[in-house]
């Protein structure tokens, strides 16, 4: 597949490739903090660190809760996703100024998968903000599929996404958007043919991130859009953290 490896001329990109914490303010003058983590207890390291009066929306990479727990394992680790879960909320009942955008695993019920998610925490109180619609390969059989876009559809300027929704986008975006957040753990695959070798991951992964962000911004007159990544064990890149804006 050909990506164009450019961002659109009336776009601008800025990016932060490293973990750890950076901020911008939207075009609403609405904060913006973006904590991007390997681990969950990085994460957590950074959240305890955050200023008191930290206010605005905290995003979080995708599935942050459970960095150390392969997929296959994760409906038998209920009772412990739920735990760091319970531990967060007892942390952020100290920054009871700022929602916070958290990935993790979430259970319906007595069902034995998961959605892969997006919970906010407001005050220590967690509720589920949207569900992850387009699985990729190493996530289906794992995790269930949101059944329809119904979570992404919120009545509010700003839309929540989880990684490879970014992908369908277009499709899945309200009009009145204006604003995107994206939880991610951003990953391509490769190829394999043996006339085929596969441009590496630095170049493969941010010229498929850019493509995305062409096509949202094509598709919607979003104004701005922020990606807090994480990467999978799988590739030495850093983050593809970055802020993506419209140019006036």
């Amino acid at each position: 597949m050909l990506f164009r490896t450019m961002p659109r001329p009336n776009l601008e990109i800025t990016w932060y490739r490293q973990n750890g914490v950076f901020n911008f303010t939207n075009s609403d003058d609405e904060l913006v903090t973006g904590v991007s983590a390997q681990t969950w207890e990085d994460y957590l390291d950074h959240i305890e660190n955050l200023p008191s009066k930290v206010s605005g929306q905290v995003i979080s990479p995708e599935l942050i809760t459970i960095t150390d727990i392969p997929f296959e394992k994760v409906a038998r680790s209920r009772q412990e996703i739920g735990e760091r879960i319970l531990q967060l909320c007892e942390i952020l009942h100290d920054l009871p100024n700022a929602d916070f955008m958290v990935g993790t695993p979430s259970f319906c019920g007595d069902t034995e998968l998961p959605y892969n998610t997006l919970v906010k925490i407001t005050n220590g109180q967690c509720e589920t903000k949207s569900r992850k619609w387009l699985l990729t390969l190493s996530e289906e059989g794992n995790f269930r599929p949101a059944l329809t876009t119904q979570t992404l559809q919120q009545p509010y300027s700003t839309q929540s996404l989880i990684c490879a929704d970014m992908v369908v986008a277009p499709s899945l975006l309200r009009e009145d958007t204006r604003h995107v957040q994206v939880s991610a753990c951003w990953a391509t695959p490769g190829f394999s043919h043996p006339n085929y070798q596969p441009p590496p991951d630095e170049k493969r992964y941010t010229d498929a991130m850019i493509y995305a962000i062409n096509q949202l911004f094509t598709a919607h007159l979003v104004r701005d859009l922020v990606v807090v990544d994480r990467t999978p064990p799988t590739t030495k890149i850093p983050p593809l953290n970055c802020v993506v804006q419209r140019k006036i």
